[in-house]
């Protein structure tokens, strides 16, 4: 091809118009990386990058072996300085932390660590974030969570599993304290 009286080569024509083509992707990407950490500010409050969602049933789970437990966290996010953190996330106004959602997130931080060093864990609940411990081994995680793993394994092999409030005053607002048959 000819341009303004220079012969050139069209693989050199080639290789300009892939290098060209590359830094508009470069320069596309950029900026929606810019509007995802933009948004994960916006929604989570975190400064950070989406290493993992869970967009639902084709989603992978993060498995285990070791303690019997499959995962999908909401999300994982690579923080800055590089820190790994699982995030749940509930969808309740009262911005309330249940043991369950302590107990879910520990379990989803033993499953994750069999895929990234993660250090940290947060759950989101309305407009509150709460920070859980999980500066601990995973050995030891599985320790607080244990008794709960069991059951949930018991019940999703079928089993009936009898397990009832804490607390009396956790009954009053009970589902199911018509029928319940707590010994007592």
């Amino acid at each position: 091809m000819i341009i303004s009286g220079i012969m050139i080569p069209e693989q050199v024509l080639m290789v300009v118009g892939l290098l060209i083509f590359g830094l508009m992707i470069l320069v596309i990407a950029s900026g929606i990386s810019r509007r995802r950490r933009a948004a994960l500010r916006a929604h989570l409050g975190f400064d950070g990058e989406v290493v993992y969602a869970d967009a639902g049933r084709h989603t992978k789970s993060f498995v285990s072996d070791t303690y019997g437990i499959v995962a999908k966290p909401d999300f994982v996010l690579k923080l800055d300085g590089g820190v790994m953190a699982v995030v749940e996330y509930k969808s309740r106004v009262n911005g309330r932390l249940y043991d369950s959602d302590i107990a879910q997130v520990k379990a989803t931080v033993i499953a994750a660590r069999e895929t990234y060093d993660v250090t940290k864990a947060y759950v989101i609940a309305g407009e509150t974030r709460h920070e859980i411990n999980v500066n601990k081994t995973s050995a030891a995680l599985y320790r607080d969570i244990e008794a709960l793993a069991k059951h949930a394994r018991a019940a999703n092999a079928g089993e009936i599993v009898e397990v009832y409030a804490a607390h009396p005053s956790l009954c009053r607002g009970c589902a199911v304290r018509a029928s319940c048959k707590k010994p007592g």
